[in-house]
């Protein structure tokens, strides 16, 4: 592809995805680049007297009357050819339109093009690495390119031209040696897209450079130049406005006066700031609306102006971000000032460029893999946290486990060869220097002494989203056990050993006798290991293990029973102990012979061996967990409890045992309260009655030294909402009956139908949700997009639909999550269904045992737990519907435990004031539901 190549960008709009059914192409459009610019362009609409699907019409506003004497393709298909030839196609996705546009053109009887072809989805996503989407329309947006009509393939090829032409741009820009090593990774691109980046790596070296200043290449690598200086930031922030009108006068203009933000805002300067007065930990309830964020940030800044160091911690890191947003978008431009704000994850968040940079040595089998290492190279270059999250990927990415921390203990150890450039490293000497620090709850409670320690003094500490703090303590001492572990990795080890599909350690050290010798002696001590574990694991399924009819079960299991299975079977479990002991000696000796001959191995060697040691060592480790003295222990403390999960097969391979500590909550002040200043503990639903006894028990804060406060909500509830509880709701035990699920199902479908409006449907179970959706999905009639959690794809994509869906009434069923996890746009939703008290499974096994506990501490487990928990998670259900002061909208409620049991009232009196509330038949709640969007429209 020389200098002068000339680019076609072709689009294609068809009446379908497969031409070999016969679909066919309805538009044809091209814009044509060379040297570096757009020179000219060709469209056509195209009629071949198909009929245009109406999906299709939907998508691309083409109907019957749009191509009304437009020519055939047969009529277009010479020109389209010769235009065509001698060029290199372009396209968004070029395995869709390349082969499409062939097949046509063969149909009419002309050859297929002999031309070279690229692709922009794939160089996008390799020169772009951070972006949040790929689509044409998205990348669109985000360089600000021209594109009226997505879907239109005129619009869409012009967008795509431009495209390219950012895409070239950006590979100007990069260092040679990044675009070289990108060359060198060979990632698989779909059909000439690697030689494109070939040519532009070419044309870098004929006109090469000195590295441009804000880059660094160490070992190899082009880095991002990290230039930062660190220093306190002198604020000089003025006197805190205590009063309205002082207030008024210093946020004129950038913040609206909400009476419950001010409130907030003055009793957290002044708890701190009147020295003469005792410092409480503070315990605020700030409804949505309130205006929280700001309402803690503000006073907060004012306190630090003085070189003192903010902790915030939040539930997630989504949460993270959003923070860091609200700090240098509204809090900064409020008090016109900078922070320097260090957000902190958990290690296996950091690229651990040592680890990196190995990979980088071999040819990885998987393309997935290849395909990262091109676009980590390239987002290198650009960022100055190394935080892996900045390349939004999706949860399961198996070759960041390759190159991320493991641990902090070796960011600035001797043997890291980018201790210089480390991220992690970076990371912690900011925090010292950090005006704010986000953390999440569970980096909070891990690392709690480490994060005190990196700052210059006691810190303050801001916990929001409070009530999941003692979730996460809960959750941080779950230790889960995969019976599979051995089984899989000793296959693991003899696969690396003999395998016949590629290189095998056999063959690396087929020239040496003693090696070879050990390793088949290695061979025959795993299969020891293995039959000695496959016949505890039989006596395990005949223990605990009782047929079920789902796919998977969860089952509690006694901890005196456990110790007494170990102890029963000790004698397998000291040969196994026995054989690990020679599993060490054989791992330790193997490291001294690789070390030794370090230079004999090729890069292929190494790869292998460095897989071999891994598999070798999670064997090693697991036997070294089964330590009857630590289980003993455990057990001993009536606080810890066990639970297996199974399927259905009884296979006690797929078992996976878990062990917790109910009494995890006084954790907290061992691993987080001690290391800060008194605490503030925020959010949206912490209480659960007045006296709200539950957070002060779950978050381990006494009365004496904690204030609490409930801020009012400046929502009007008696004009914004109504809620209706259903009088008539049929409660079977299980609540899975078919008289229950036909209830749900007719009800939902009479109230979506009635009202017409955005929906949200939140359910306990996801088995009931799912007989719910199918009874529904033969119900509707095209009217509703109803999609399913568990069902419709992820969280993220079914409220994307739903929030842009034009051509119909998007209705979500959702569970766990939805409950708190998703937040639609202002004036969206319309009507929240809840379908019954959110109480937790009571043959959950953990559940269960909890019971359990806190019964022996004389507890009753219902209104010391599953009540209160069930109130908080209702409050943050209602919680989605009104999300500012323009929303409005109904909550159904389908359960009518609400009115008819005692603790009803409390769930009730726990909603937010001034909601009206009434009771009645579905066909009176669906009246009254009419009746008020009827006021309202």
């Amino acid at each position: 592809m020389p200098k002068n190549t000339k680019y076609a960008v072709v689009d294609m709009e068809t009446t379908g995805t497969d031409v070999s059914s016969g679909d066919q192409i309805i538009q044809f459009s091209c814009t044509f680049v060379q040297g570096g610019q757009v020179i000219d362009s060709y469209s056509t609409y195209v009629n071949n007297g198909e009929a245009i699907p109406k999906d299709i019409t939907h998508l691309t506003g083409i109907n019957s009357q749009t191509i009304k004497g437009a020519p055939t393709f047969d009529q277009v298909a010479a020109h389209i050819y010769k235009i065509l030839s001698g060029t290199v196609f372009v396209a968004h996705n070029v395995n869709f339109d390349f082969p499409f546009l062939n097949a046509e053109l063969e149909r009419v009887g002309y050859p297929e093009l002999n031309i070279k072809a690229i692709d922009t989805v794939t160089l996008s996503q390799i020169f772009f690495p951070e972006l949040n989407g790929y689509r044409l329309k998205d990348l669109s947006h985000h360089f600000g390119i021209s594109h009226t009509h997505p879907h239109s393939s005129k619009s869409d090829a012009d967008a795509t031209a431009h495209l390219l032409l950012t895409i070239m741009n950006k590979i100007e820009k990069l260092p040679l040696i990044t675009v070289q090593s990108i060359l060198k990774v060979n990632p698989d691109l779909p059909r000439d897209t690697v030689e494109f980046i070939a040519d532009r790596e070419q044309m870098k070296r004929e006109h090469l450079s000195n590295l441009a200043s804000q880059y660094v290449v160490v070992n190899g690598i082009a880095l991002k130049n990290q230039t930062a200086s660190y220093s306190i930031s002198e604020h000089n922030l003025t006197k805190y406005p205590k009063t309205k009108k002082q207030k008024e006068k210093q946020f004129s203009g950038k913040l609206d006066w909400r009476s419950s933000q001010s409130k907030m805002m003055n009793l957290i300067y002044n708890n701190y700031h009147e020295s003469e007065k005792p410092t409480y930990n503070l315990l605020i309830e700030a409804p949505t609306g309130s205006g929280k964020t700001l309402g803690y940030l503000v006073p907060m800044s004012y306190l630090i102006n003085d070189g003192e160091q903010l902790v915030v911690s939040t539930s997630t890191n989504g949460l993270q971000e959003q923070l860091y947003a609200t700090i240098k978008d509204q809090l900064e431009p409020l008090l016109n000032t900078s922070f320097d704000v260090a957000l902190l994850k958990g290690v296996n968040h950091y690229i651990n460029l040592e680890r990196f940079s190995k990979t980088l040595q071999f040819h990885d089998k998987s393309k997935q893999s290849q395909f990262m290492k091109a676009r980590i190279l390239v987002w290198l270059t650009e960022t100055s946290t190394g935080d892996l999250d900045e390349l939004n990927l999706p949860n399961e990415v198996p070759f960041i486990d390759q190159i991320n921390y493991q641990s902090s203990h070796v960011a600035n150890g001797k043997n890291n060869s980018f201790r210089d450039a480390d991220f992690l490293a970076a990371q912690f000497k900011r925090v010292e220097h950090a005006d704010i620090v986000l953390v999440n709850h569970n980096y909070l409670f891990e690392n709690g002494q480490q994060l005190s320690d990196h700052m210059n003094s006691k810190p303050y500490l801001v916990v929001d989203e409070a009530h999941k703090l003692a979730d996460i303590a809960f959750s941080s001492q779950e230790k889960l056990v995969k019976f599979n572990v051995l089984k899989k990795n000793i296959g693991r080890v003899k696969n690396d050993l003999f395998q016949t599909h590629g290189l095998n350690l056999n063959e690396i050290f087929s020239d040496d006798i003693d090696e070879l010798n050990r390793l088949n002696r290695l061979d025959s001590q795993l299969d020891a290991v293995f039959d000695t574990n496959q016949l505890v694991l039989q006596d395990f399924r005949t223990e605990f293990m009782k047929p079920v009819e789902t796919r998977r079960a969860e089952m509690a299991i006694s901890a005196q029973n456990l110790l007494k299975f170990i102890q029963s079977h000790q004698g397998q479990i000291k040969h196994l102990t026995s054989i690990n002991l020679k599993l060490k000696k054989f791992i330790n000796a193997f490291k001294t012979l690789i070390q030794k001959e370090k230079n004999r191995w090729t890069i292929s060697d190494k790869a292998l061996i460095e897989k071999f040691e891994r598999h070798l060592l999670t064997i090693i480790d697991y036997i070294d967990g089964i330590d009857v003295d630590k289980i003993k222990q455990k057990v001993s403390e009536k606080s810890h409890f066990y639970w297996i999960h199974y399927t259905e097969d009884l296979d006690p391979n797929h078992v996976i045992l878990l062990t917790g500590d109910f009494d995890s909550k006084s954790k907290l002040k061992e691993n987080v309260y001690q290391y800060f200043q008194p605490i503030i503990f925020t959010g949206s639903t912490l209480f659960t009655s007045k006296k709200s006894q539950y957070i002060f028990d779950q978050l381990d804060l006494n009365r004496s030294d904690t204030r609490m406060k409930r801020l009012k909500s400046s929502f009007d509830y008696a004009k914004q909402a109504e809620m209706m509880i259903s009088q008539t709701t049929p409660m079977p035990p299980n609540g899975e009956n078919d008289e229950y699920i036909a209830y749900l199902a007719n009800s939902i479908w009479k109230l979506i139908s009635a009202n017409s409006v955005p929906t949200l449907v939140l359910f306990n179970s996801l088995d009931i949700l799912k007989k719910v959706y199918d009874r529904l999905s033969q119900s509707n009639n095209g009217k509703f997009m109803i999609q399913a959690a568990g069902v419709s794809g992820s969280q993220e994509k079914i409220v994307k639909r739903f929030e842009s869906v034009k051509d119909s009434v998007p209705v979500i069923l959702g569970a766990n999550g939805y409950f708190e996890g998703v937040n639609f746009p202002d004036n969206l939703l319309k009507q929240l269904i809840i379908t019954r008290i959110p109480f937790d499974s009571p043959n959950n096994p953990v559940v269960l045992s909890r019971a359990k506990f806190l019964k022996g501490q004389n507890k009753n487990p219902f209104y010391n737990f599953d009540l209160p928990e069930a109130i908080i998670k209702t409050k943050q259900g209602v919680g989605r519907l009104i999300r500012s002061a323009t929303d409005y909208g109904v909550i159904n409620f389908l359960d009518s435990r609400l009115i008819d049991k005692r603790y009803g009232k409390q769930i009730i009196d726990a909603l937010p004031q001034g909601l009206p509330i009434k009771a009645g038949s579905i066909s009176e709640i669906v009246k009254d539901g009419q009746d008020f969007f009827k006021e309202r429209n």
